[in-house]
């Protein structure tokens, strides 16, 4: 059974491309993790999201859906968004006529498109019964939010430049704007080398080892030191298939048997008698 939430998101999706999600109507926490990022305007998903919650609210991504959302509330002491909204108009201007729904503490929702290209903040909340959101909305039929009766979403208008500049994310300069590129040493080619260790196979595993283990051994990195990290560090980065003990006692005894035969000289003994143990 379709419900009357499932119909709007369907309409609004296939019209309008609209990505929206379900929602606790008490709680008004996502049913499920990871919203309102993965709101979707997929139908199939949106009809299961709906048939396993029907009374649920209807929310939308506003950020994906490319709108802007005004809200006007007025039912916080010494805070009347009505107010504030008529005094916002007379400095900057009308608002256009858009479409708009009220909101179950006797507030209103006024929708705008965002132009393309605009990068806006999740929310701007002027503390004087006004706030600007980008970020997530519910909307009608969700409980106690109605549309208005002489608009449509076919009529919401493109918010005028002085409410998107007051929305807009403000560009600040970063470290790539003044600094060059910094040219990496050897120490962070080694650290580049660690955290792209092989991952999630048990390919490469011993090919990566020795060449680690040359690098540590060539910076002039105690013997000790350096068969104390391949065990704790490297043997520990291939994401859940360290090699055995006895497989890496080989690799760094014939990486440091090399080693010594470069430099013409032993560099001490390390301690390689630990035992060997199993994969846990």
């Amino acid at each position: 059974m379709e419900s009357k939430p499932f119909n709007r998101a369907k309409y609004l999706a296939t019209t309008f491309g609209v990505k929206s999600y379900v929602t606790n109507p008490q709680t008004r926490a996502p049913y499920e993790e990871g919203y309102p990022a993965n709101a979707t305007n997929d139908i199939d998903k949106l009809e299961k999201m709906f048939s396993e919650h029907l009374n649920a609210n209807v929310n939308i991504n506003l950020k994906a859906s490319d709108l802007l959302v005004l809200d006007v509330d007025r039912h916080e002491e010494n805070k009347n968004g009505v107010h504030a909204l008529s005094e916002l108009t007379t400095k900057h201007g009308e608002l256009p006529d858009t479409y708009w729904e009220s909101t179950p503490h006797d507030g209103i929702h006024f929708f705008f498109k965002v132009p393309a290209g605009e990068e806006l903040k999740a929310k701007v909340n002027f503390k004087n019964g006004l706030e600007l959101i980008n970020d997530q909305i519910i909307i009608a039929p969700s409980a106690g939010y109605k549309p208005t009766k002489d608009r449509d979403w076919t009529d919401i208008a493109v918010a005028p430049p002085w409410l998107i500049e007051m929305a807009r994310v403000k560009r600040t300069t970063t470290i790539s704007d003044n600094v060059k590129p910094f040219r990496k040493k050897a120490l962070a080619y080694f650290i580049h080398d660690v955290v792209t260790a092989p991952q999630g196979n048990k390919s490469g595993r011993n090919s990566y080892l020795a060449k680690m283990i040359g690098k540590l051994l060539a910076t002039g990195t105690d013997p000790q030191e350096a068969y104390d990290f391949t065990f704790n560090v490297l043997n520990q980065s291939f994401g859940g298939y360290p090699l055995q003990d006895k497989e890496v006692n080989r690799i760094f005894k014939s990486i440091l048997k090399e080693e010594a035969k470069r430099r013409g000289v032993m560099s001490g003994k390390q301690n390689t008698s630990r035992n060997e143990r199993p994969n846990e």
